[in-house]
Protein backbone atom coordinates (compact mmCIF):
# COMPACT_ATOMS: atom_id res chain seq x y z
CA UNK A 1 0.00 0.00 0.00
CA UNK A 2 1.35 3.65 -0.95
CA UNK A 3 1.76 5.31 2.69
CA UNK A 4 1.94 9.17 1.88
CA UNK A 5 3.02 9.16 5.66
CA UNK A 6 5.88 7.58 5.53
CA UNK A 7 8.89 9.85 5.13
CA UNK A 8 10.59 7.65 2.39
CA UNK A 9 7.10 8.91 -0.44
CA UNK A 10 8.61 12.87 0.27
CA UNK A 11 12.16 11.68 -0.48
CA UNK A 12 11.31 10.84 -3.70
CA UNK A 13 7.72 11.81 -4.46
CA UNK A 14 7.64 11.70 -8.59
CA UNK A 15 8.67 7.52 -8.45
CA UNK A 16 5.02 7.34 -6.58
CA UNK A 17 3.12 9.58 -8.81
CA UNK A 18 2.34 7.43 -11.85
CA UNK A 19 1.02 4.05 -10.02
CA UNK A 20 -1.55 7.11 -8.31
CA UNK A 21 -2.22 9.26 -11.92
CA UNK A 22 -3.32 5.64 -13.49
CA UNK A 23 -6.22 5.18 -11.51
CA UNK A 24 -8.95 7.28 -9.62
CA UNK A 25 -8.26 8.84 -6.40
CA UNK A 26 -7.57 6.43 -3.98
CA UNK A 27 -9.40 5.56 -0.61
CA UNK A 28 -6.80 4.22 1.68
CA UNK A 29 -7.58 2.03 4.89
CA UNK A 30 -6.60 4.52 7.73
CA UNK A 31 -7.69 5.22 11.35
CA UNK A 32 -9.89 7.96 9.54
CA UNK A 33 -10.61 7.86 6.17
CA UNK A 34 -7.71 9.40 4.13
CA UNK A 35 -8.46 10.04 0.41
CA UNK A 36 -5.25 10.22 -1.98
CA UNK A 37 -6.44 12.84 -4.82
CA UNK A 38 -3.93 12.94 -7.56
CA UNK A 39 -5.65 13.31 -11.07
CA UNK A 40 -5.67 17.05 -12.21
CA UNK A 41 -9.26 16.81 -13.04
CA UNK A 42 -10.21 15.91 -9.77
CA UNK A 43 -7.24 18.05 -8.10
CA UNK A 44 -8.98 21.11 -9.55
CA UNK A 45 -12.87 19.99 -8.92
CA UNK A 46 -11.83 19.29 -5.14
CA UNK A 47 -9.62 23.39 -4.60
CA UNK A 48 -12.76 25.00 -6.45
CA UNK A 49 -15.22 23.13 -4.18
CA UNK A 50 -14.67 24.75 -0.57
CA UNK A 51 -18.42 23.67 0.62
CA UNK A 52 -17.91 20.38 -0.12
CA UNK A 53 -13.57 20.26 0.65
CA UNK A 54 -13.26 22.59 3.73
CA UNK A 55 -9.97 24.16 4.57
CA UNK A 56 -11.27 25.02 7.93
CA UNK A 57 -9.50 21.58 10.13
CA UNK A 58 -7.84 20.25 13.27
CA UNK A 59 -4.39 20.48 11.24
CA UNK A 60 -3.16 23.57 13.56
CA UNK A 61 -4.87 22.28 16.81
CA UNK A 62 -2.80 19.23 16.80
CA UNK A 63 0.11 21.21 16.90
CA UNK A 64 -0.64 22.52 20.53
CA UNK A 65 1.41 24.99 21.68
CA UNK A 66 3.84 24.78 18.85
CA UNK A 67 0.69 26.51 17.00
CA UNK A 68 2.52 30.12 15.66
CA UNK A 69 -0.83 30.93 14.91
CA UNK A 70 -2.12 30.47 18.93
CA UNK A 71 -5.45 29.25 17.50
CA UNK A 72 -6.10 32.71 15.57
CA UNK A 73 -7.83 31.54 12.19
CA UNK A 74 -5.39 32.34 8.79
CA UNK A 75 -6.59 32.47 5.17
CA UNK A 76 -4.84 28.92 4.35
CA UNK A 77 -7.08 26.68 7.04
CA UNK A 78 -10.45 28.73 6.77
CA UNK A 79 -13.73 28.99 4.60
CA UNK A 80 -16.18 32.04 4.12
CA UNK A 81 -16.83 34.32 5.55
CA UNK A 82 -14.05 33.92 7.71
CA UNK A 83 -11.66 33.75 4.69
CA UNK A 84 -13.55 36.49 2.84
CA UNK A 85 -12.52 39.30 5.30
CA UNK A 86 -9.13 38.41 6.14
CA UNK A 87 -8.15 37.98 2.33
CA UNK A 88 -9.89 41.23 1.24
CA UNK A 89 -7.89 43.42 4.18
CA UNK A 90 -4.72 41.41 2.33
CA UNK A 91 -5.08 41.35 -1.52
CA UNK A 92 -5.00 44.99 -2.02
CA UNK A 93 -1.00 44.85 -1.27
CA UNK A 94 0.00 41.91 -3.60
CA UNK A 95 -2.06 43.38 -6.27
CA UNK A 96 0.49 43.23 -9.59
CA UNK A 97 0.79 46.99 -10.03
CA UNK A 98 1.94 47.20 -6.25
CA UNK A 99 4.43 44.20 -6.22
CA UNK A 100 5.74 45.42 -9.41
CA UNK A 101 7.05 48.16 -7.83
CA UNK A 102 9.36 46.02 -5.73
CA UNK A 103 11.32 44.95 -8.89
CA UNK A 104 14.41 47.08 -8.89
CA UNK A 105 14.92 46.20 -5.51
CA UNK A 106 14.75 42.34 -5.96
CA UNK A 107 17.06 43.00 -8.95
CA UNK A 108 19.59 45.36 -6.96
CA UNK A 109 19.24 42.84 -4.04
CA UNK A 110 19.91 40.11 -6.96
CA UNK A 111 22.90 41.32 -8.39
CA UNK A 112 24.65 41.93 -4.90
CA UNK A 113 24.59 38.56 -4.41
CA UNK A 114 25.44 37.52 -7.91
CA UNK A 115 28.58 39.48 -7.01
CA UNK A 116 29.70 38.31 -4.20
CA UNK A 117 28.77 34.42 -6.15
CA UNK A 118 30.85 35.25 -9.08
CA UNK A 119 34.45 35.18 -7.20
CA UNK A 120 33.95 31.95 -6.45
CA UNK A 121 34.20 28.32 -7.89
CA UNK A 122 31.47 26.86 -6.27
CA UNK A 123 28.59 28.56 -4.28
CA UNK A 124 25.33 27.26 -2.43
CA UNK A 125 21.94 27.95 -4.25
CA UNK A 126 19.76 28.08 -1.46
CA UNK A 127 22.33 30.00 1.48
CA UNK A 128 24.07 32.01 -1.01
CA UNK A 129 20.95 33.07 -3.15
CA UNK A 130 17.64 31.92 -2.75
CA UNK A 131 16.79 32.17 1.08
CA UNK A 132 18.76 35.65 1.20
CA UNK A 133 17.11 37.13 -1.71
CA UNK A 134 13.87 35.68 -0.48
CA UNK A 135 13.72 37.04 2.56
CA UNK A 136 14.88 40.54 2.42
CA UNK A 137 12.39 40.74 0.08
CA UNK A 138 9.80 39.38 2.54
CA UNK A 139 11.41 41.60 5.03
CA UNK A 140 11.03 44.74 3.11
CA UNK A 141 7.39 44.11 2.64
CA UNK A 142 6.61 43.66 6.43
CA UNK A 143 8.93 46.47 7.05
CA UNK A 144 11.76 44.51 9.07
CA UNK A 145 14.66 46.06 9.38
CA UNK A 146 18.20 44.39 7.70
CA UNK A 147 19.65 43.66 10.94
CA UNK A 148 16.61 41.86 12.34
CA UNK A 149 16.02 39.55 9.43
CA UNK A 150 19.00 36.52 9.97
CA UNK A 151 17.37 35.98 13.79
CA UNK A 152 13.74 35.31 12.50
CA UNK A 153 15.48 33.65 9.82
CA UNK A 154 16.67 31.23 12.54
CA UNK A 155 13.74 31.40 14.91
CA UNK A 156 11.03 30.04 11.54
CA UNK A 157 13.46 28.01 10.87
CA UNK A 158 13.37 26.10 14.49
CA UNK A 159 9.70 26.61 14.40
CA UNK A 160 9.43 24.50 11.19
CA UNK A 161 11.59 21.57 12.05
CA UNK A 162 9.26 21.13 15.16
CA UNK A 163 6.45 20.95 12.82
CA UNK A 164 7.32 18.58 10.83
CA UNK A 165 8.27 16.28 13.46
CA UNK A 166 4.93 16.95 15.04
CA UNK A 167 3.25 16.21 11.25
CA UNK A 168 5.19 12.92 11.26
CA UNK A 169 3.85 11.73 14.61
CA UNK A 170 0.60 12.35 13.75
CA UNK A 171 1.15 10.84 10.28
CA UNK A 172 2.25 7.85 12.45
CA UNK A 173 -1.19 8.10 14.32
CA UNK A 174 -3.09 7.91 11.25
CA UNK A 175 -1.42 4.99 9.92
CA UNK A 176 -2.18 3.20 12.94
CA UNK A 177 1.23 2.55 14.24
CA UNK A 178 1.05 1.01 17.80
CA UNK A 179 3.78 2.72 19.10
CA UNK A 180 2.19 6.21 18.59
CA UNK A 181 -1.16 6.05 17.90
CA UNK A 182 -3.12 5.57 21.17
CA UNK A 183 -6.30 3.99 21.64
CA UNK A 184 -8.60 2.67 18.96
CA UNK A 185 -11.62 4.65 19.01
CA UNK A 186 -10.35 7.72 16.96
CA UNK A 187 -13.55 9.72 15.99
CA UNK A 188 -14.03 12.82 13.95
CA UNK A 189 -13.46 15.86 15.90
CA UNK A 190 -11.08 18.36 16.24
CA UNK A 191 -8.70 17.06 18.75
CA UNK A 192 -8.32 13.24 16.95
CA UNK A 193 -4.80 13.53 17.09
CA UNK A 194 -2.80 12.59 19.97
CA UNK A 195 -1.52 16.18 21.08
CA UNK A 196 -0.33 15.64 24.41
CA UNK A 197 1.64 12.93 22.57
CA UNK A 198 3.00 15.51 20.13
CA UNK A 199 3.80 18.55 22.40
CA UNK A 200 5.71 15.86 24.56
CA UNK A 201 8.55 16.08 21.75
CA UNK A 202 8.33 19.30 21.33
CA UNK A 203 11.65 21.21 22.41
CA UNK A 204 11.39 23.76 24.99
CA UNK A 205 13.86 25.81 22.65
CA UNK A 206 11.04 25.68 19.55
CA UNK A 207 8.81 27.11 22.25
CA UNK A 208 10.75 29.49 23.00
CA UNK A 209 11.00 30.58 19.41
CA UNK A 210 7.22 30.98 18.84
CA UNK A 211 7.46 33.15 21.79
CA UNK A 212 10.02 35.15 20.48
CA UNK A 213 8.45 35.31 17.32
CA UNK A 214 5.33 36.52 18.46
CA UNK A 215 6.60 39.04 21.02
CA UNK A 216 8.68 40.78 18.23
CA UNK A 217 5.70 41.21 15.51
CA UNK A 218 3.78 42.65 19.01
CA UNK A 219 6.37 45.35 19.19
CA UNK A 220 6.61 45.91 15.46
CA UNK A 221 2.45 46.19 15.19
CA UNK A 222 2.53 48.41 18.16
CA UNK A 223 5.20 50.66 17.02
CA UNK A 224 2.94 50.90 13.51
CA UNK A 225 0.12 51.56 15.67
CA UNK A 226 2.42 54.89 16.92
CA UNK A 227 4.37 55.67 13.87
CA UNK A 228 2.67 54.01 10.42
CA UNK A 229 4.91 53.81 7.32
CA UNK A 230 3.98 52.19 3.62
CA UNK A 231 4.74 48.59 4.78
CA UNK A 232 2.13 45.73 4.79
CA UNK A 233 2.29 45.80 8.97
CA UNK A 234 1.47 49.20 8.60
CA UNK A 235 -1.56 48.89 6.24
CA UNK A 236 -2.90 45.77 8.46
CA UNK A 237 -3.05 47.80 11.29
CA UNK A 238 -5.01 50.56 9.87
CA UNK A 239 -7.26 47.98 7.61
CA UNK A 240 -10.92 48.06 8.39
CA UNK A 241 -13.65 45.71 7.20
CA UNK A 242 -17.42 46.59 7.63
CA UNK A 243 -17.52 46.78 10.95
CA UNK A 244 -13.78 47.29 13.34
CA UNK A 245 -10.27 46.80 13.12
CA UNK A 246 -8.58 44.21 12.27
CA UNK A 247 -7.95 42.47 15.73
CA UNK A 248 -4.08 41.89 17.24
CA UNK A 249 -4.20 38.28 17.65
CA UNK A 250 -5.84 38.00 13.80
CA UNK A 251 -3.06 40.93 12.33
CA UNK A 252 -0.50 38.85 13.99
CA UNK A 253 -1.23 35.51 12.68
CA UNK A 254 -1.37 37.14 8.93
CA UNK A 255 1.84 38.80 9.42
CA UNK A 256 3.26 35.38 10.62
CA UNK A 257 2.06 33.31 7.72
CA UNK A 258 3.02 36.04 5.51
CA UNK A 259 6.85 35.59 7.24
CA UNK A 260 6.77 31.79 6.52
CA UNK A 261 5.24 32.25 3.09
CA UNK A 262 8.09 32.79 1.59
CA UNK A 263 9.76 29.47 1.71
CA UNK A 264 7.53 28.82 -0.78
CA UNK A 265 9.71 31.32 -3.33
CA UNK A 266 12.92 29.88 -1.51
CA UNK A 267 12.07 26.37 -2.79
CA UNK A 268 10.77 27.72 -6.24
CA UNK A 269 14.22 29.44 -7.15
CA UNK A 270 16.48 26.07 -5.43
CA UNK A 271 14.01 23.97 -7.39
CA UNK A 272 14.39 25.69 -10.65
CA UNK A 273 18.88 26.11 -10.48
CA UNK A 274 18.23 22.67 -9.46
CA UNK A 275 16.57 21.40 -12.60
CA UNK A 276 18.55 23.88 -15.19
CA UNK A 277 21.55 22.68 -13.86
CA UNK A 278 20.80 18.99 -14.81
CA UNK A 279 19.08 19.73 -17.89
CA UNK A 280 22.03 21.64 -19.55
CA UNK A 281 20.22 21.86 -22.88
CA UNK A 282 17.45 23.65 -21.42
CA UNK A 283 19.97 25.92 -19.64
CA UNK A 284 21.65 26.56 -22.99
CA UNK A 285 18.18 27.38 -24.83
CA UNK A 286 17.47 29.95 -22.04
CA UNK A 287 20.57 31.73 -22.03
CA UNK A 288 19.87 32.35 -25.73
CA UNK A 289 16.25 34.21 -25.43
CA UNK A 290 16.98 34.30 -21.41
CA UNK A 291 14.43 37.80 -21.30
CA UNK A 292 11.39 35.73 -23.81
CA UNK A 293 11.61 32.42 -22.10
CA UNK A 294 12.29 32.78 -18.63
CA UNK A 295 8.53 33.81 -18.04
CA UNK A 296 7.84 30.27 -19.02
CA UNK A 297 10.93 28.84 -17.54
CA UNK A 298 9.15 29.68 -14.21
CA UNK A 299 6.38 28.20 -15.20
CA UNK A 300 7.74 24.94 -16.27
CA UNK A 301 10.08 24.39 -12.69
CA UNK A 302 6.79 25.46 -10.74
CA UNK A 303 5.40 22.37 -12.89
CA UNK A 304 7.90 20.50 -12.81
CA UNK A 305 9.15 20.47 -9.47
CA UNK A 306 6.69 22.55 -7.21
CA UNK A 307 7.46 23.83 -4.24
CA UNK A 308 4.17 23.20 -2.60
CA UNK A 309 3.36 18.87 -3.18
CA UNK A 310 0.70 18.41 -1.22
CA UNK A 311 -2.57 20.37 0.93
CA UNK A 312 -5.00 19.22 2.85
CA UNK A 313 -9.02 19.16 2.69
CA UNK A 314 -11.64 17.92 4.97
CA UNK A 315 -14.84 16.37 3.28
CA UNK A 316 -17.85 18.08 4.49
CA UNK A 317 -20.66 15.28 3.54
CA UNK A 318 -20.63 12.30 1.30
CA UNK A 319 -19.79 12.46 -1.99
CA UNK A 320 -17.81 10.99 -4.74
CA UNK A 321 -14.26 12.80 -6.57
CA UNK A 322 -14.44 10.96 -10.22
CA UNK A 323 -15.42 7.27 -9.78
CA UNK A 324 -14.26 6.86 -5.73
CA UNK A 325 -16.66 7.37 -3.36
CA UNK A 326 -15.75 9.36 -0.18
CA UNK A 327 -17.43 9.62 3.11
CA UNK A 328 -18.22 12.82 5.06
CA UNK A 329 -15.34 13.37 7.64
CA UNK A 330 -12.60 12.11 5.24
CA UNK A 331 -8.70 13.81 5.39
CA UNK A 332 -8.71 14.59 1.91
CA UNK A 333 -4.97 14.77 0.26
CA UNK A 334 -4.63 16.89 -2.53
CA UNK A 335 -1.49 15.91 -4.49
CA UNK A 336 -0.30 18.97 -6.16
CA UNK A 337 2.89 17.59 -7.55
CA UNK A 338 1.01 14.66 -8.97
CA UNK A 339 -1.51 16.72 -10.67
CA UNK A 340 1.42 18.83 -12.49
CA UNK A 341 3.29 15.27 -13.62
CA UNK A 342 -0.57 14.28 -15.00
CA UNK A 343 0.00 12.80 -18.39
CA UNK A 344 -4.33 13.51 -19.12
CA UNK A 345 -2.94 17.06 -18.92
CA UNK A 346 0.69 17.69 -19.95
CA UNK A 347 2.20 15.80 -22.86
CA UNK A 348 5.96 14.22 -21.61
CA UNK A 349 5.05 15.37 -17.75
CA UNK A 350 8.40 13.93 -16.86
CA UNK A 351 10.61 16.26 -19.62
CA UNK A 352 11.49 19.42 -18.23
CA UNK A 353 10.65 21.98 -21.22
CA UNK A 354 11.19 25.49 -20.43
CA UNK A 355 8.66 26.80 -23.38
CA UNK A 356 5.90 24.16 -22.40
CA UNK A 357 3.07 25.96 -23.85
CA UNK A 358 0.20 25.63 -22.69
CA UNK A 359 0.84 24.88 -19.07
CA UNK A 360 -2.12 24.89 -17.07
CA UNK A 361 -0.50 23.71 -13.77
CA UNK A 362 -2.00 23.94 -9.97
CA UNK A 363 1.36 25.01 -8.36
CA UNK A 364 -0.31 28.00 -6.70
CA UNK A 365 -3.70 25.98 -6.08
CA UNK A 366 -7.22 27.06 -7.63
CA UNK A 367 -10.09 28.15 -6.39
CA UNK A 368 -10.37 30.83 -3.49
CA UNK A 369 -7.72 29.70 -1.98
CA UNK A 370 -5.41 30.03 -4.82
CA UNK A 371 -1.90 31.76 -3.17
CA UNK A 372 -2.38 35.17 -3.39
CA UNK A 373 1.48 35.91 -3.14
CA UNK A 374 1.67 33.61 -6.89
CA UNK A 375 2.92 37.45 -9.07
CA UNK A 376 5.97 37.89 -6.01
CA UNK A 377 6.92 34.35 -6.66
CA UNK A 378 6.57 34.71 -10.23
CA UNK A 379 8.23 37.88 -10.28
CA UNK A 380 11.39 36.87 -7.90
CA UNK A 381 11.55 33.50 -9.84
CA UNK A 382 12.20 35.73 -13.18
CA UNK A 383 14.42 38.02 -11.91
CA UNK A 384 16.54 35.04 -10.06
CA UNK A 385 17.00 32.78 -12.50
CA UNK A 386 17.18 35.57 -15.12
CA UNK A 387 19.64 37.24 -14.01
CA UNK A 388 21.41 33.81 -13.17
CA UNK A 389 21.46 32.51 -16.70
CA UNK A 390 22.42 36.06 -17.74
CA UNK A 391 25.40 35.99 -15.38
CA UNK A 392 26.45 32.34 -15.78
CA UNK A 393 26.52 30.88 -19.19
CA UNK A 394 26.92 26.93 -17.21
CA UNK A 395 26.20 25.52 -13.97
CA UNK A 396 26.53 21.85 -12.58
CA UNK A 397 25.94 20.18 -9.64
CA UNK A 398 29.42 20.25 -7.72
CA UNK A 399 28.36 16.41 -6.62
CA UNK A 400 26.18 14.80 -9.13
CA UNK A 401 26.95 11.40 -7.11
CA UNK A 402 25.51 12.38 -3.73
CA UNK A 403 22.02 12.56 -2.76
CA UNK A 404 20.37 15.56 -2.25
CA UNK A 405 18.15 16.35 1.10
CA UNK A 406 15.04 18.20 1.08
CA UNK A 407 13.72 20.08 4.41
CA UNK A 408 10.02 18.66 3.77
CA UNK A 409 7.53 16.90 4.85
CA UNK A 410 3.98 16.14 3.37
CA UNK A 411 3.81 19.57 2.67
CA UNK A 412 6.44 21.60 0.79
CA UNK A 413 9.12 20.36 -1.35
CA UNK A 414 12.69 22.26 -0.27
CA UNK A 415 16.18 21.81 -0.38
CA UNK A 416 18.36 22.18 2.31
CA UNK A 417 21.27 22.73 0.17
CA UNK A 418 22.51 22.60 -3.25
CA UNK A 419 26.04 23.66 -4.08
CA UNK A 420 26.55 24.36 -7.49
CA UNK A 421 29.76 24.60 -9.33
CA UNK A 422 30.29 27.85 -11.94
CA UNK A 423 32.15 26.63 -15.39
Amino acid sequence: MINPFDPSFWRDPYSHYPSLLAGPARLLPLLLPTVLVARHRDIVDVLRDYELFSSSSPQLSLLGKLDPFAGSQIMLFSDPPVHTRLKRLVTPYFRRGRINLLTPRIQTLTNQLLDNIESKAEFDAVSDLACPVTLAIIAEILGISIEHQPMLKALADRVFSSVRESLMLAGAFLTGRPDTSGSNGATWRHDFFPSRAIESSVHDSSADAIATLRSYFIEEISQRRAGPGDDLISVLVSAQDETDTLRLDELLALVLLLLFAGDTTTNLIANGLLALSTHPDQLRRLGLATEVLTPSAVEEVLRYDSPVQMVMRFCTRDTHIGETAVPGGAVVLVLIGAANRDPAQFHAPDSFDIARHPNNHVAFGDGIHACIGAHLARLQGRIVLGSVVERFSRLRLSAPDQPLHYDGYLLSRGLTSLPLVID
